[in-house]
């Protein structure tokens, strides 16, 4: 390398680092576009979105009746349009149950707002809550046990700290 010009040190060099990129850095694969939040979101329902969009945009350009009017016909039609889409994936859902199960209890169990409650919790003693006030206090006893009070010899040697930081005394924080 050392009798050789600059350009053929250069390809040497890259040659070799290229080589060293392939054996040792790992390569990903693409993953791909994420999935929708709204699985009945498809390419029709979408085209209405944008339709609905342009014609907004159109109007807040114009400020005419008439663009006016065209934005509230492709709003209606954007909402008759992901109304007949939601509807449709539903049901295809339903239909499709006995096939996929899963698919219709994720899509049901993400429809629904029922929480799981805080169950019963075990005493020191060994027995169990019954109510929640019970439930309650014995997450209060068990929180309250975790937390320390500070003490007045950490607050000395914040205090200490501070006075090295500043060379004086700490500088009042109210005001």
């Amino acid at each position: 390398m050392l009798n050789q010009n600059i350009y053929e040190a250069w390809h040497t060099f890259k040659q070799a680092y290229e080589e060293c990129i392939n054996t040792h850095v790992p390569t990903t694969a693409d993953k791909g576009k994420p999935k929708s939040k709204t699985p009945w979101l498809n390419n029709t329902a979408t085209k209405a979105i944008k339709k609905k969009k342009c014609a907004w945009s159109r109007f807040q350009e114009r400020r005419t009746t008439e663009s006016y009017r065209q934005y509230i016909k492709a709003r209606d039609d954007t909402k008759r349009t992901i109304r007949k889409e939601k509807c449709t994936y539903e049901k295809k859902l339903v239909n499709d149950m006995k096939k996929n199960p899963c698919a219709f209890y994720k899509y049901a169990n993400r429809k629904s707002n029922a929480k799981k409650p805080v169950s019963n919790l075990k005493r020191d003693d060994g027995t169990t809550t019954q109510t929640n006030k019970e439930t309650a206090e014995e997450l209060n006893k068990y929180f309250s046990s975790v937390f320390t009070e500070e003490t007045d010899r950490e607050e000395i040697i914040f205090n200490q700290s501070i006075n090295l930081m500043f060379g004086e005394e700490p500088p009042d924080p109210f005001v």
